[in-house]
């Protein structure tokens, strides 16, 4: 049995944990799990991928010190395994990735993995994706879900139980990341001054074909109210779907588009001119973007399927479940109902505060 002195000598230890990939640019989650993890006790670099048959081994070698590798997300360690015409080739690469994990594991870092989506977003082949993700999952040491829901979904998709591996741990809010110190910018003034006089539907972030956007429009264009209008705020990711949207504001000019990448000192702003926030797309078992509203304080317009992120309720939230039923969502939308929900919204985003999902992370490491 290890001593007293043992025991609060590895508590005090601190930890040495790599994220992968570094995505720290294009989205603030993996910066602030890093700083209140770091008030835990532990040290954390973020990487990206090794270019290598065993590309955590190669960090390991590089990295003899690390505790903890620490997984977000998987796009760029499973690509050339996804496009393997040759299913003994498949087969091979996969058992490859396996072993990957499974030797970290022998030679004393552990492997813990956060599944933030069922599968990838755009994925051109779910069952070969899914065979994969369950390879992870069997091999590595721990996986953490960000709601109960999620991991419902995850042992039913992936035939397996995840009871013993599996740990609910919350997606955190924005708290700080988008204050507005800079003036309101010129090109939103017209919209902010007649907020008052508007039911204002936002949909903020990167666009891209499956977070439902046409089917955001399509509804919100069916609807003959003066009173409301769209923003769209992001970059869209092909010239087709930018094209679209712009034609989509020059036949209704109720819809308003701000199609570049949105800087941190005007994102604040986006938020404060609207109402509520839209997320029409189903697949997913989490979203940044729902965190991102309540912590704005703002009420969400969700699919049904949404419930899944065990985040927004009746109270913060109107669910759809069909194209028509969003439609008549939108046509009831009331300012002083919204006006209301606010507070629900912050109340959820009090209730994930980074300083616990840090301490409920750390002790994930050290089981």
């Amino acid at each position: 049995m290890k001593s007293t002195h043992q025991k609060d000598t590895e508590t005090k230890r601190q930890l040495k944990i790599a994220f992968l990939p570094d995505w720290s640019r294009e989205n603030p989650y993996q910066n602030l799990l890093k700083k209140s993890l770091e008030q835990h006790n532990a040290l954390v670099r973020l990487y990206n991928y090794p270019s290598s048959l065993f590309p955590l081994n190669r960090l390991i070698n590089n990295n003899r010190d690390l505790d903890v590798i620490h997984i977000h997300w998987i796009n760029d360690l499973i690509a050339g395994i996804l496009w393997s015409n040759n299913s003994i080739f498949f087969r091979i690469k996969l058992a490859i990735l396996g072993l990957d994990i499974l030797i970290s594991r022998l030679r004393g870092t552990s492997v813990v993995w956060t599944i933030h989506n069922l599968v990838s977003h755009e994925s051109n082949n779910q069952s070969k994706e899914f065979s994969i993700r369950r390879t992870i999952v069997k091999s590595c040491s721990r996986v953490i879900v960000h709601s109960a829901s999620a991991k419902r979904i995850l042992e039913e998709k992936y035939s397996i139980n995840l009871d013993r591996k599996a740990s609910v741990i919350p997606h955190g809010n924005y708290d700080g990341c988008y204050d507005s110190p800079a003036p309101f910018p010129l090109y939103l003034q017209k919209l902010h001054e007649t907020k008052s006089d508007f039911v204002t539907i936002l949909f903020f972030g990167a666009i891209r074909p499956y977070k439902g956007i046409d089917k955001l429009i399509d509804a919100f264009s069916s609807s003959n109210r003066k009173d409301i209008r769209l923003v769209i705020a992001g970059k869209p990711n092909t010239p087709e779907l930018r094209a679209a949207l712009q034609h989509a504001s020059e036949i209704d000019s109720r819809i308003h588009c701000f199609l570049d990448f949105i800087p941190d000192s005007e994102v604040a702003h986006f938020f404060s001119i609207s109402d509520i926030v839209s997320i029409p797309f189903e697949r997913t078992l989490t979203s940044g973007s729902a965190v991102l509203a309540v912590t704005m304080g703002k009420p969400l317009l969700l699919p049904e399927e949404a419930k899944v992120l065990d985040l927004a309720n009746d109270s913060c939230a109107y669910f759809f479940h069909s194209d028509a039923d969003l439609r008549d969502r939108i046509n009831l939308l009331s300012k002083v109902e919204l006006q209301s929900m606010q507070a629900h919204s912050t109340e959820v985003s009090n209730s994930i505060k980074w300083t616990d999902i840090a301490h409920r992370t750390a002790s994930v490491y050290k089981e």
